[in-house]
């Protein structure tokens, strides 16, 4: 299919930049709806058969006006109803160009950007940013309960999700956590005696361990001893470096 569409304005010689602007936007918007009005009528054209028999021998019947709102405005499309010659029953080709439609009139482009610009403005604002923007024509209480279907269908989809999640962990052995043995590292330094410098070098030595092991608790005597007056306290836990290197620098 091939579509032309002319465009011819008047622009006034004293017209700012923005004036253009706002003018051949405004043309290239009817250039768009009159260029949609005729790819349906084509589209027509390209589908005669009958959907009942299978036959192309038809007759004009009328046409059925249909209103479909998109981002480049409302666009009135009369479409065209047929009598079959062989069977007797009408049809309608544009019938099936509009099922993606499912019974409204709202095209899914500009149910995409309705959705984005109900979630950032309110709606009166984002009716009137969206007509200011691209020329689409849809009320504010259109985009709520598009906003508000959008809504829901995501947060049935969410709780699928967490259900499947919630029953998949459910099914599944316990896994065995095993904490990971935390890197320690130890760094102390001093002056030490050097023969090739006379006040000395600095010495640093590092211990680094990858591994720590429990000793164990030392053991208290259930005597009593004046050495050991007061509030016993508890021991503190105690530990020992198993996997350890060294590393030292002299400068």
């Amino acid at each position: 299919m091939q579509v032309q569409v002319s465009l011819k304005m008047e622009i006034a010689a004293t017209a700012s930049l923005s004036e253009m602007e706002q003018q051949i936007q405004q043309a290239g918007q009817q250039a768009m709806r009159e260029a949609l009005k005729q790819a349906v009528r084509q589209w027509e054209d390209q589908h005669p058969v009958c959907p009942h028999c299978g036959a192309q021998a038809h007759r004009l019947e009328g046409t059925t006006r249909r209103v479909i709102a998109t981002l480049f405005g409302r666009v009135t499309v009369q479409r065209r109803r047929f009598r079959c010659q062989q069977c007797g029953r009408s049809f309608c080709p544009a019938k099936s160009l509009f099922v993606e439609l499912q019974g409204g009139t709202v095209t899914a482009p500009l149910q995409d950007a309705a959705l984005l610009a109900g979630c950032s403005w309110p709606y009166q604002a984002a009716s009137a940013t969206l007509k200011r923007l691209s020329g689409a024509q849809i009320s504010a209480e259109e985009i709520r309960l598009l906003t508000n279907r959008q809504g829901q269908q995501q947060a049935a989809q969410q709780q699928a999700e967490a259900e499947r999640a919630c029953a998949s962990a459910g099914q599944e052995p316990e896994a065995v956590e095993t904490a990971e043995q935390p890197m320690l590292v130890g760094l102390d330094g001093g002056w030490v005696c050097s023969r090739e410098q006379k006040g000395g070098m600095e010495g640093k030595v590092a211990v680094v361990s990858s591994h720590v092991a429990d000793l164990p608790m030392p053991s208290r005597s259930a005597t009593f001893s004046w050495s050991e007056r007061g509030v016993k306290r508890a021991a503190k836990p105690r530990h020992r470096l198993v996997k350890r290197c060294y590393v030292a620098t002299f400068g």
